[in-house]
């Protein structure tokens, strides 16, 4: 399937963005709704359309979504997403002083750059880093996602352990159904239903919607119903603010981009570090938590910016950095792609036209929320009684319409059941999705390493390119597990 630059300006494609973009900012402004939620509810959608109108809709409301955060930190101090609630030290205190159209067009302008810094190391990074993943064989590649999957095992909130078990269960479900070598069942039980498999893609949309829902009504009655007050949004940031904020934007961008290319790490750790950087470097920093426009714009910049640094290993090693990465990497593959170095290569004007889809949504980001802040702001009075319920029908909707099967939507409920009670004892889901979407990838590339080898099963560590990818990997884990013994391995 061939892929123009010019294709992305399709109006179907642009009416895709658009709509990704409302979606995004509609779940970055509401307080207990997440980007990844967003990606879940929209995913399923995306079925039936083609590529660049399915990407243009996720990229769009990624974009969004990591911005959209910024709108309710700063006019109501209630982040509406993780990674705001660095931009709500300064920005809230701002809007109080009187200041809000200064402190909404400061957090755009910022996340607007941020993203294009963020492009501008994609576009520059990813083909090199492509071209060294091409040299790469079963053993390497093996090495690569055992790293990969163990990293965010490891390094997600601390807990190494809870993680790792998290990881090894993901993997546990991925080699339910038929073996992929030799077409021999597993673990099916004589049952005909899961001779295909357990698909992980009710697993996912249960897993990340439904504990939100619970947790939703759990905190139903702490609604906020007080009026908004209106705004002038239009009202032009002065060239003093500019001229105050740039190296705090170049920072906070350079960090983000940096922290959103390793695996595990997330926006919360790019916009606290470059917020952190952003005030010791100021000359004005006792004025950080007043309401300083370096405080807004240094987390912001690095909020969008991870962007780009997570689509750096995703699209040329294939490997999901966070939550969100792992549902494009998803979207990727429902649409019959399978996104690392091959993919790189074979598909160079999908890669193209994914840049420009990037750069597009992160003008037409910029653009909306100037234009429609302080009506998204409304959003987060809406009440949990009434959003929630609507994202569980859209939960039950979507996991049906894909292959029309009750099967699946009580796949999904009971996978939601479990990764709340997951979260209840501390063990991340991530892992356990990540390892069943890799899982397959993982057991055919080793499975291929040791017949390539003879059966020799030290293959992976007299493989120069595999032992430096698992030295490295393990150093890693080594590292964060000394700086915290019963905190990583999840105990207090």
């Amino acid at each position: 399937m061939e892929f123009g630059l010019l294709q992305v300006f399709e109006l179907k494609n642009l009416l895709m963005m658009a709509a990704g973009i409302l979606i995004g900012l509609f779940t970055g402004v509401t307080p207990g709704l997440t980007i990844s939620m967003g990606m879940i509810i929209v995913l399923p959608l995306t079925f039936g359309l083609p590529p660049l109108s399915a990407l243009s809709m996720l990229i769009g409301l990624y974009q969004a979504g990591m911005s959209g955060g910024a709108i309710s930190a700063i006019l109501l101090n209630i982040p509406g997403t993780p990674a705001a609630a660095a931009t709500a030290l300064d920005g809230s205190p701002l809007a109080r002083r009187g200041e809000p159209e200064r402190a909404i067009l400061t957090a755009c302008t910022a996340s607007f750059m941020g993203g294009l810094i963020g492009l501008f190391f994609l576009v520059l990074v990813a083909p090199l880093l492509a071209h060294i993943a091409l040299k790469f064989g079963p053993v390497e590649q093996f090495s690569l996602i055992l790293i990969g999957i163990t990293l965010i095992a490891g390094l997600s909130r601390g807990a190494m352990l809870k993680g790792c078990i998290s990881a090894v269960l993901g993997f546990m479900l991925a080699t339910i159904g038929m073996d992929p070598m030799v077409a021999t069942p597993r673990l099916t039980f004589g049952s005909l239903a899961l001779m295909s498999g357990l698909s992980w893609l009710p697993i996912m949309i249960g897993g990340f919607a439904i504990p939100e829902v619970l947790r939703g009504i759990k905190s139903v009655k702490s609604e906020i119903t007080r009026p908004i007050r209106s705004m002038q949004i239009f009202k032009r940031m002065g060239l003093i603010d500019l001229k105050r904020i740039w190296k705090s934007i170049l920072s906070g961008g350079l960090v983000g981009t940096g922290v959103g290319f390793l695996p595990g790490a997330n926006a919360p750790v790019a916009v606290f570090l470059a917020y952190e950087i952003a005030r010791r470097r100021s000359k004005n920093s006792q004025e950080f938590g007043k309401g300083a426009v370096e405080g807004i714009a240094a987390p912001e910049a690095a909020n969008n910016a991870v962007v780009g640094g997570a689509m750096i290993p995703l699209l040329t090693l294939g490997i999901p950095g966070d939550t969100v990465t792992a549902i494009l990497l998803s979207a990727f593959t429902i649409q019959g792609f399978s996104p690392g170095p091959l993919f790189f290569f074979q598909q160079t004007d999908l890669i193209h036209a994914i840049f420009l889809i990037i750069l597009l949504s992160n003008v037409l980001n910029f653009l909306t929320i100037c234009t429609l802040s302080s009506l998204l702001a409304w959003v987060a009075y809406i009440p949990k009684s009434i959003i929630m319920p609507v994202i569980t029908v859209f939960c039950v909707v979507g996991t049906f319409l894909v292959r029309n099967s009750f099967m699946d939507v009580y796949l999904m409920v009971g996978a939601g059941l479990a990764a709340y009670l997951m979260a209840r004892f501390g063990f991340p889901f991530i892992p356990l999705i990540l390892a069943m979407i890799l899982g397959p990838q993982l057991e055919t590339n080793f499975r291929l390493s040791l017949i390539l080898s003879g059966g020799n099963p030290f293959v992976f560590i007299t493989s120069p390119v595999s032992a430096i990818i698992l030295v490295f990997g393990f150093l890693l884990l080594f590292g964060t597990l000394t700086r915290g013994f019963g905190r990583n391995l999840g105990f207090k």
